[in-house]
């Protein structure tokens, strides 16, 4: 339970810095990377979150512990906001019509926020940007593998993972833990969205094997499963950098994440399409 309520602590107050940084609309950009993120950073950084008891913004009237904001806070509301411009941005240029007019409407806030966020995270932002930039370089080239494809995400993690700590070890090992995190989350998604993908043609470096035979039946089994194989297997790469990490704290969380949480999330995405497909 004391770990269930510092994750939640670090939850909230991200909720709360990105209200403070960009404005209400931002919270509902939150999401668990950047949760883990800050849990990353302030496991490396050596300082300590200071929680105090906090109004909830979704129910006011429920006090809810919460990390006060700090520069680990900032530090990843900023990162959240840069990536959510690029990623709006990719949905703009890759969506369909109705895709395109729904996030158009969001896409002033978001460069708002961009715009702020480059004054003073010049280095975060040009990591970010050649993420973008080489993703779409890769998704025009139709004939990109997996590893290819992923590239770009795991790159980029691995470089905003190692700028969270100072010495010189710990960094090496942060970027191939981040590196291998960022894999894992481009290949999660890449099987998350294969079914769909598969239908609607557009870009999924998954599609390459489904190309080479009838698309169909066992052939699309069997990708998945190679697909669900290849995340578990770059989790236990994961695994394998988590353990060369020092933890200043955060270390419970940190693990159950890595050596549970991402082989079950693996299995999961992978059981909840096989089902779907019965």
């Amino acid at each position: 339970m004391k770990e269930l309520e510092a994750f939640r602590a670090v939850y909230c107050g991200l909720c709360h810095q990105l209200g403070k940084s960009f404005g209400s609309p931002a919270r509902l950009t939150l999401n668990y990377d950047f949760v883990f993120l800050a849990m990353l950073s302030y496991a490396h950084s050596g300082i300590a979150p200071e929680i105090k008891r906090g109004r909830c913004a979704v129910n006011p009237l429920v006090r809810v512990p919460v990390c006060v904001g700090d520069e680990v806070m900032e530090s990843c509301a900023d990162t959240a906001a840069l990536m959510v411009y690029y990623n709006l941005r990719d949905k703009i240029d890759d969506g369909g019509v109705l895709t395109k007019i729904a996030y158009s409407m969001l896409y002033p806030l978001a460069v708002r926020s961009k715009n702020k966020v480059a004054k003073r995270r010049s280095e975060t932002l040009d990591i970010i940007k050649r993420l973008y930039d080489t993703q779409r370089e890769v998704e025009v080239d139709k004939s990109a593998t997996l590893d290819c494809a992923a590239e770009p995400t795991a790159i980029a993690l691995g470089a905003l993972s190692a700028a969270l700590s100072n010495d010189s070890a710990q960094k090496r090992v942060l970027e191939r833990f981040g590196y291998m995190l960022g894999r894992y989350i481009y290949l999660a998604d890449a099987l998350d969205d294969f079914d769909r993908d598969l239908k609607t043609g557009n870009f999924n470096p998954l599609l390459m094997r489904a190309n080479e035979s009838d698309g169909q039946g066992a052939a699309v089994t069997e990708i998945r499963g190679y697909a669900r194989d290849t995340l578990l297997m770059t989790a236990g790469e994961a695994g394998l950098a988590c353990g060369l990490l020092e933890f200043k704290m955060f270390e419970p969380i940190i693990h159950n994440i890595v050596y549970l949480g991402l082989p079950e999330q693996a299995n999961r995405i992978y059981n909840k399409k096989s089902s779907e497909r019965i």
